[in-house]
């Protein structure tokens, strides 16, 4: 069991987000949020189960970037097995047309690539990772 914090998070404080980025590919874990009123009262939500995906098998993994929206970077996590000889991720605008290109290491494992994303105009766009004829692709927004 993981505790997030020792003290009651008071009800005016919320909403409330919890990011676990300590997670291993293939588990699959269990969240419950338990909330405790004024009174006393508790009340459980959850629990939740989520499993994270393993490379093994797939091709590459590209993982929701973060934060989306965005302002000046953006966060891009990925996942390559082993046995790639070029990884590639590239940024597109909804108008198809490529804003940037990047060709990666494509050393097996998980990887994170932080996007200086400052000069790219507000809206949406599709980061796009593709190795061996695999490809995944991933929506972001750039608002200010």
């Amino acid at each position: 069991m993981t505790t997030v914090n020792d003290e009651p998070i008071t009800a005016d404080g919320g909403p409330y987000t919890l990011l676990d980025t300590d997670l291993e590919p293939g588990r699959t874990y269990t969240y419950t949020l338990r909330a405790i009123r004024g009174d006393g009262i508790t009340h459980p939500y959850g629990p939740i189960e989520v499993t994270i995906p393993d490379p093994q098998g797939r091709a590459l993994y590209l993982a929701h970037p973060y934060p989306n929206p965005a302002t000046s970077s953006v966060t891009l996590e990925y996942e390559l097995p082993s046995g790639l000889d070029t990884v590639t991720l590239s940024v597109y605008d909804l108008s198809g047309r490529r804003i940037d290109t990047q060709q990666l290491q494509p050393a097996s494992g998980r990887h994170s690539l932080v996007l200086d994303v400052g000069e790219y105009p507000q809206g949406v766009y599709i980061a796009r990772l593709v190795g061996e004829g695999a490809s995944e692709t991933r929506r972001f927004v750039i608002s200010r």
